[in-house]
């Protein structure tokens, strides 16, 4: 697999996705090195990290009662 992404013509895009809100996340570390890894054999990476964007349902939060309804009905259908 290796030799296939260092002779391939386009370069291989691999998206690491990290949805831990802490801080120091092992998680967040973990992927950073998966994709140091996939760098070092020629993929183009990027870190999508989900604390960089406001998602109502991963900000830790109890009270839901600031969230907007639209949100709400989809999470009980789901």
């Amino acid at each position: 697999m290796v030799r296939q992404m260092q002779n391939s013509a386009q370069p291989i895009s691999i998206a690491g996705i990290c949805g831990s809100l802490r801080k120091g996340s092992y998680t967040r570390q973990a992927v950073r090195i998966a994709l140091q890894g996939a760098e070092e054999v020629g993929a183009q990476t990027r870190l999508i990290d989900l604390r960089d964007y406001d998602l109502i349902f991963c900000d830790g939060k109890e009270d839901e009662s600031t969230y907007p309804e639209h949100g709400m009905q989809r999470r009980r259908s789901g």
